[in-house]
Protein backbone atom coordinates (compact mmCIF):
# COMPACT_ATOMS: atom_id res chain seq x y z
CA UNK A 1 0.00 0.00 0.00
CA UNK A 2 1.37 3.26 -1.14
CA UNK A 3 1.90 5.95 1.06
CA UNK A 4 -1.41 7.71 -0.43
CA UNK A 5 -3.36 5.03 0.40
CA UNK A 6 -3.26 5.63 4.00
CA UNK A 7 -7.17 7.27 3.83
CA UNK A 8 -8.15 4.02 2.80
CA UNK A 9 -6.43 2.24 5.46
CA UNK A 10 -8.18 4.45 7.83
CA UNK A 11 -12.04 3.35 6.41
CA UNK A 12 -10.41 -0.07 7.22
CA UNK A 13 -9.12 0.83 10.44
CA UNK A 14 -12.30 2.71 11.04
CA UNK A 15 -15.12 -0.09 10.60
CA UNK A 16 -12.87 -2.43 12.33
CA UNK A 17 -12.92 0.00 15.61
CA UNK A 18 -16.46 0.13 14.72
CA UNK A 19 -17.46 -3.28 14.77
CA UNK A 20 -14.75 -3.93 18.21
CA UNK A 21 -17.17 -1.83 19.81
CA UNK A 22 -20.36 -3.28 18.50
CA UNK A 23 -19.16 -6.76 19.69
CA UNK A 24 -18.24 -5.26 22.87
CA UNK A 25 -21.74 -3.47 22.85
CA UNK A 26 -22.96 -7.02 22.16
CA UNK A 27 -20.92 -8.49 25.08
CA UNK A 28 -19.61 -10.78 22.18
CA UNK A 29 -16.14 -10.36 24.19
CA UNK A 30 -14.24 -13.17 22.39
CA UNK A 31 -14.84 -11.82 18.83
CA UNK A 32 -14.28 -8.40 19.88
CA UNK A 33 -10.90 -9.45 21.19
CA UNK A 34 -10.03 -11.09 18.35
CA UNK A 35 -11.21 -8.23 16.20
CA UNK A 36 -9.19 -5.32 18.25
CA UNK A 37 -5.91 -7.75 17.87
CA UNK A 38 -6.27 -7.82 14.37
CA UNK A 39 -6.87 -4.62 13.31
CA UNK A 40 -4.12 -3.28 15.38
CA UNK A 41 -1.88 -5.50 13.52
CA UNK A 42 -3.02 -3.96 10.41
CA UNK A 43 -2.15 -0.59 11.67
CA UNK A 44 1.43 -2.17 12.23
CA UNK A 45 1.78 -3.86 8.82
CA UNK A 46 0.54 -0.27 7.25
CA UNK A 47 3.06 1.90 9.18
CA UNK A 48 5.91 -0.47 7.79
CA UNK A 49 4.77 -0.16 4.38
CA UNK A 50 4.95 3.36 5.01
CA UNK A 51 8.11 3.07 6.54
CA UNK A 52 9.68 0.62 3.64
CA UNK A 53 9.70 -1.95 6.13
CA UNK A 54 9.77 -5.49 4.93
CA UNK A 55 6.55 -7.60 6.53
CA UNK A 56 7.43 -10.31 8.69
CA UNK A 57 6.77 -11.11 12.33
CA UNK A 58 4.84 -8.95 14.25
CA UNK A 59 7.54 -9.17 16.61
CA UNK A 60 10.44 -7.97 13.77
CA UNK A 61 7.93 -5.60 12.26
CA UNK A 62 7.21 -3.96 15.66
CA UNK A 63 11.05 -3.63 16.49
CA UNK A 64 12.20 -2.22 13.37
CA UNK A 65 9.29 0.32 13.53
CA UNK A 66 10.97 1.58 16.90
CA UNK A 67 14.31 1.14 15.34
CA UNK A 68 13.41 3.78 12.83
CA UNK A 69 12.03 6.19 15.10
CA UNK A 70 8.19 5.30 14.11
CA UNK A 71 6.53 5.52 17.93
CA UNK A 72 3.84 3.30 19.18
CA UNK A 73 1.41 4.43 21.67
CA UNK A 74 2.47 1.82 23.43
CA UNK A 75 5.31 0.08 25.13
CA UNK A 76 6.23 -2.86 22.13
CA UNK A 77 5.94 -5.39 25.43
CA UNK A 78 2.32 -4.46 25.87
CA UNK A 79 1.46 -4.37 22.20
CA UNK A 80 3.25 -8.14 21.32
CA UNK A 81 2.71 -9.97 24.94
CA UNK A 82 -0.62 -8.13 26.11
CA UNK A 83 -2.38 -7.66 23.26
CA UNK A 84 -1.25 -11.08 21.04
CA UNK A 85 -2.18 -13.27 24.68
CA UNK A 86 -5.09 -11.52 24.65
CA UNK A 87 -6.31 -12.10 20.98
CA UNK A 88 -5.17 -15.51 21.21
CA UNK A 89 -6.65 -16.68 23.99
CA UNK A 90 -10.22 -15.98 22.30
CA UNK A 91 -9.20 -17.43 19.23
CA UNK A 92 -7.62 -20.72 20.67
CA UNK A 93 -9.58 -21.28 24.32
CA UNK A 94 -12.60 -19.19 23.57
CA UNK A 95 -12.15 -16.50 26.36
CA UNK A 96 -15.42 -14.40 26.39
CA UNK A 97 -14.06 -12.34 29.56
CA UNK A 98 -15.08 -8.26 29.83
CA UNK A 99 -12.16 -7.54 31.52
CA UNK A 100 -9.82 -9.06 28.45
CA UNK A 101 -12.03 -7.51 25.72
CA UNK A 102 -11.61 -3.79 27.65
CA UNK A 103 -8.10 -4.35 27.59
CA UNK A 104 -7.71 -5.40 24.23
CA UNK A 105 -9.75 -2.36 23.01
CA UNK A 106 -7.66 0.04 25.37
CA UNK A 107 -4.91 -1.05 23.29
CA UNK A 108 -6.53 -0.71 20.01
CA UNK A 109 -7.32 2.71 21.48
CA UNK A 110 -3.90 3.91 21.86
CA UNK A 111 -2.32 2.56 19.17
CA UNK A 112 -5.20 4.60 17.16
CA UNK A 113 -3.71 7.68 18.45
CA UNK A 114 -0.32 6.78 17.98
CA UNK A 115 -1.05 5.98 14.62
CA UNK A 116 -2.66 9.04 13.52
CA UNK A 117 0.54 10.78 14.73
CA UNK A 118 2.77 8.78 12.26
CA UNK A 119 1.16 10.77 9.18
CA UNK A 120 4.23 11.88 8.69
CA UNK A 121 7.61 10.78 8.89
CA UNK A 122 9.62 10.55 11.84
CA UNK A 123 12.27 12.77 13.23
CA UNK A 124 13.17 14.42 9.42
CA UNK A 125 13.23 10.49 7.53
CA UNK A 126 11.46 10.08 4.27
CA UNK A 127 9.13 6.73 4.26
CA UNK A 128 10.46 3.86 2.38
CA UNK A 129 14.31 5.45 2.73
Amino acid sequence: MARNDIPNGWDKIRQNVQETERLMGQKQYNQSMIKAKQTVEYMVKLQCEQAGIMEGSMDSMIHELYNNGWNLKIHRRALLTDLTNIGTKAAKNGDNGAYNANQAYHVLSQEIYSFADNGKAPRGKTPGR
